[in-house]
């Protein structure tokens, strides 16, 4: 599992941090056909954006924008509040060629999007896995996608990522067990840091 660290510098999730003690995991999805992370950390990565999130996972790599325990604009609030302040949300890229009608897929193609899903999905596991295990969490009770979020009061009104899992025959309580078999066997993270001034120009260059 490759992770690279590309982090949101001009957003203000970053520049001005506010720090969390992450109690659970959030799992997002874009809501959008975007495959390519790059599209979507380019408007997430100024000092106007209103949203941000600790990371994305696309089907070939993971890369993560925020440090984990930097406060993310991710989830939203609601009734009750919002998990914002104890949580990391991390985004699945969705593949190209649906649309959206509200909440729901428009004209998805499983079968055509069943590598894809099955790279992103499996991503997922490991990176959640990956963080469950280091920051002491109980992936079964401390993992929730954003409609859950919402159903509980700390969230905004979304769909994700139950507008997505079940066309794959998944569910959040699927993808829950999954994440705890994997805490049995998982293997170290190769990070990949992308730090320096003039890397983060060369990047800023190609998302432009």
């Amino acid at each position: 599992m490759d992770i690279i660290q590309k982090y949101m510098t001009r957003n203000r999730c970053y520049s001005s941090p506010v720090t969390i003690t992450v109690k659970k995991l959030v799992l997002h999805s874009l809501g959008v056909a975007q495959p390519d992370s790059n599209v979507i950390f380019n408007k997430m990565n100024t000092n106007s954006a209103m949203v941000s999130v600790h990371g994305f996972i696309e089907a070939d790599r993971i890369v993560q924008t925020l440090p984990w325990n930097y406060k993310g604009w991710h989830v939203g609030s609601g009734l009750k509040g919002t998990y914002n302040n104890c949580t990391i949300g991390i985004e699945l890229c969705e593949p190209k060629g649906h649309t959206y009608n509200g909440g729901t897929m428009v004209n998805y193609d499983v079968n055509a999007n069943k590598a894809y899903f099955t790279k992103v999905y499996n991503n997922a596991v490991q990176l959640f896995a990956m963080l469950s295990k280091e920051l002491e969490l109980d992936p079964i009770k401390d993992i929730l996608c954003h409609c859950e979020v919402y159903s509980l009061g700390y969230g905004s009104n979304h769909a994700d990522v139950m507008q997505w899992f079940p066309r794959h025959k998944k569910s959040m309580d699927t993808f829950r067990a999954d994440v705890s078999k994997e805490i049995n066997y998982i293997v170290p993270a190769v990070k990949k840091k992308i730090s320096s001034v003039k890397e983060t120009e060369i990047i800023e260059k190609q998302l432009t």
